[in-house]
């Protein structure tokens, strides 16, 4: 069953799934520039030193902490600035932060680090089900239920929720 919408449709939803094609020809072009504006990037990277890793870690930090309000759920900047910092072997100022604090970001933080550490690494279901598991330990909260992380859901309908659809309401998976 296909449901379409005038936003969109979801790619497990089309008719190919999951078997996809491609036209390699037409792909080449942008593959050929997208290397190049990555080989250009890799070389300001290294140009650039040590800055870099303070940048880096600064934008990790912001996604980290943005992505984790998409889902009504606030953390500390701090926090996520020092476990990412002690993931980099950089020298931080622990004692303005919390353990507590620290333990809630950990998780989300190393999920974001083995992805972009690892990301010539081949993008597997156990490697998706381990970041599930790492982000929701407790299981996902779904209305008065809880489903349990890291697997597949069967044949029980996807019901994809944020808590801007539930005014007044909190949702904290950590």
């Amino acid at each position: 069953m296909v449901r379409a919408t005038q936003e969109h449709t979801f790619i497990w939803e089309r008719p190919e799934w999951p078997h996809f094609s491609w036209d390699a020809e037409r792909l080449a072009a942008k593959l050929d520039g997208a290397r190049r504006a990555q080989a250009e990037l890799l070389g300001a990277v290294k140009a650039l030193g040590e800055k870099v890793t303070e940048a880096a870690s600064e934008a990790m930090a912001r996604e980290v902490v943005s992505n984790s309000a998409i889902e009504g759920v606030t953390l500390d900047m701090e926090a996520v600035r020092a476990s990412l910092l002690l993931r980099l072997g950089v020298e931080t100022n622990l004692a303005k932060v919390s353990t507590g604090n620290l333990k809630r970001v950990d998780p989300v933080v190393g999920v974001l680090m083995e992805a972009v550490e690892g990301w010539k690494e081949p993008l597997t279901v156990e490697r998706i089900f381990g970041w599930h598991r790492a982000l929701f330990p407790k299981g996902v909260p779904d209305g008065g239920t809880t489903l349990p992380s890291g697997e597949f859901r069967s044949d029980l309908p996807m019901v994809v929720a944020t808590p801007s659809r539930w005014p007044g309401t909190r949702y904290h998976p950590l």
